[in-house]
Parts: structure tokens; sequence; C-alpha cells
């Protein structure tokens, strides 16, 4: 009798825990995009000049409007500068928005991939490891020798190196795989630092320098609409067809080469990333970070005098320091965050999930936070 009752028990509780992984892998993931984007849409609009002018529809009082058009200056209003200015900043976002791009679109997928290629999480996290690291150590000097070189060199030499990275994901070899994290590292150091070079001095060399904020507000907006956009065309073509193998049957375990499935994400990129390459060298002007004479005096440097002189000050001054610390804090949690949430998220469910979309609501959240704090420093 007792035993029977514990069957029937085991049978109750069996049947709770199917009914919670059903009600998992019934999640509206659509649905939390739809509400996520409604709340961003407010908080975007709440913080948006259009405020000013529609906010005693909601019962706020119009209070001192400002006299912010007296205090524009001069030149933002001067329509040579302005038209200047306009044609500069379209050049820069066709190549940056286009990068940008090239780099959302394989956010999603890259665990996912690791993870149907049969790897392990430790080996997995590995390769993550590779790629933050590549990034660290290449970051520390890859923007000077783009300001020596040349910054339009470099951001084709971003495109190209990019591109050898999406090629290195379609190999089940855990070496090839490793080398395309090593040049994504590489690639994203040039993403953080040649594009906003050459956008401040270009700036400067069209005598636009009081554009400059607006230019930096228009390329981060775009880079949050191109964000979520991505992860769901990612979605899209993520889940138009399954990944495999090429040279090979399809249950060949032992092949190499792979297409399709979540190698989809990766060959859009690729080709955002041509795209990117020949608007780059056909539009943008090159610019240097130094002047003759600036190159003459570095001449004369060793070449750690930069470090050592970067380490001091960092050391001396507590701003630059607490500052460093906070932000290694904050990158360290959203680092490992980037590494978990597909497999935190798979653990719960055995159904594919729609990681693209469940990205883009990520990246909706962002764009809100953003939005609402801009709200609370007024």
């Amino acid at each position: 009798m007792g035993h029977c009752k514990l069957k029937v028990n085991t049978s109750k509780k069996e049947t709770r825990l199917k009914r919670k992984q059903r009600r998992i892998k019934m999640a509206p993931f659509t649905s939390i995009f739809g509400c996520t984007l409604l709340l961003n849409a407010a908080a975007t609009f709440r913080s948006s000049s259009y405020w000013n002018s529609y906010k005693s529809c909601f019962g706020y009082s119009e209070g001192q409007s400002g006299n912010e058009d007296e205090n524009k200056s001069s030149d933002t209003s001067n329509p040579t500068l302005i038209a200047k200015h306009g044609a500069l900043l379209k050049k820069y976002l066709a190549v940056y928005l286009l990068s940008v791009l090239s780099d959302w679109l394989q956010g999603p997928y890259v665990y996912a991939l690791y993870d149907k290629y049969g790897y392990s999480q430790h080996e997995i996290a590995v390769l993550f490891v590779a790629g933050f690291g590549s990034s660290m150590v290449f970051g520390t000097f890859i923007g000077g020798l783009a300001d020596s070189c040349g910054r339009k060199k470099f951001t084709i030499l971003f495109a190209l190196i990019y591109i050898a990275s999406c090629v290195t994901k379609h190999f089940k070899d855990f070496n090839i795989l490793m080398l395309g994290r090593l040049l994504g590292g590489v690639a994203t150091s040039l993403l953080f630092s040649v594009f906003d070079s050459w956008l401040i001095r270009s700036h400067a060399d069209a005598g636009v320098t009081s554009f400059l904020s607006k230019s930096f507000a228009a390329a981060q907006y775009g880079n949050s609409i191109v964000a979520i956009s991505a992860g769901l065309l990612a979605n899209q073509v993520a889940s138009s067809g399954p990944l495999v193998p090429m040279f090979a049957d399809e249950d060949d375990e032992d092949a190499v080469v792979y297409k399709g499935g979540y190698l989809n994400p990766f060959d859009m990129a690729l080709v955002v990333l041509v795209i990117a390459t020949f608007v780059a060298a056909t539009t943008w002007d090159e610019n240097f970070g130094e002047t003759k004479e600036d190159a003459q005096s570095a001449k004369n440097k060793r070449w750690y005098d930069a470090f050592t002189s970067a380490f001091y000050t960092t050391i001396h001054s507590k701003e630059i320091l607490y500052t460093g610390l906070i932000c290694s804090l904050f990158e360290g949690s959203m680092y490992i965050f980037v590494f978990m949430w597909t497999p935190a998220m798979q653990a719960l469910t055995d159904d594919p999930l729609p990681f693209g979309l469940i990205f883009a609501t990520f990246m909706v959240c962002c764009m809100a936070g953003s939005s609402i704090f801009s709200v609370f420093i007024g």
C-alpha cells in the first residue's frame, strides 16, 4: 500500500514537472518582445525633445521653455556647416551601422553554434575567453597603429579580419574556431576605436566640431535600432534551415565543414562586411591621428612609454582609477551574462529557442534603460 502511495506521489511530481517544463516551452517570446518594445517607445518619447511639446496632454505643466534657440551656437545654425555635417554624417553612418550590424548579427548564435558542434561548456568557455583576451591585448595598441598608418585603412582591415572570423565558423575544428575567436577579438578592438577616431578627426578637418555630440548621438541611436533589427533578422535566417555538413552525409559525425542553420547569421554578417568594405573604400577620406611634428617626436619615445604614462596617470588619479574599476567590474559581469544566458535557457527546455528574438528583447531593454537614465538625469 505504501509502495503504491509512493508511486502515486512520484507520478504527481513528474506530472507537475512536465507541466512546468511545458509552460517554459510555451513562453510567449514574441509577446515579451512586444511589451518591452512598447516600454522602450514610451521611455524614448519621454526622454526626447518631443516631450516638451506634448507633456501638457499628460497633465504636466509647461514650465519654463528655456532659451534653447538663443543658446544655440552660431556654428550649429550655419547653413553651410549644417550641410557639411550632414554629408559627413551620412558617410560615417553608412559604414558604421553596417559594421555594427555585422557584429550584432553574430551575437545571438555564437554559443549556440559551438554547442551544436558538440563542444562542452568548458571548451566553449575557453573559446570565449580567447576572444575576450585577444580584444584586451590588441586593444592596447591597435588604436595607435591606426593613428599612424591611417584610420580608413584600418577600417577596411577590420572588415577583412571579421570576414575571416566569420569564415572560420563553418569549420567544426577547435583550432580553427580558436583562430576565429582571436580574429574576432582583433576586429572588436578596431570596431570600438578606429571608427570613433575617424569621426572626431573628420569633424575637425571639416570645421564642424560643434556638431560632434549630435553625430555621436545619432550613431548611438542608430546602433540601438540596428542591434534590435539584427536580433530579429538573425532569428529568421537561423531558423530557415538545418545545420548540415558540406561534402559529407548528414549523419556523418566526422564532417568538418558545415552550412545552414546557426551559420546563416554569420554568412549574412559576412555579406554585410563586404558591403561595408566597399562603401568605406569609395566614400571615406583617409585621416591620421598625428601631425608630422607629432610623428617626429614619437620617434624619440620608447615603445612602452605610453603604457607607463597611462599606468602612472591611473595610479595617481582616484577618479580615473575608480572609473576603471567600476567599468571593469560591470564589463566582467556583462561578459559572464553573455556567456551564460544561452546555456541557462537551454537547460529549461529541450525545444529549440528563438535566440535571435531573445537577443533582440535584451537590446530593446538596453535601449529603454538608456532612455530612462536620460529622464532621471534631467
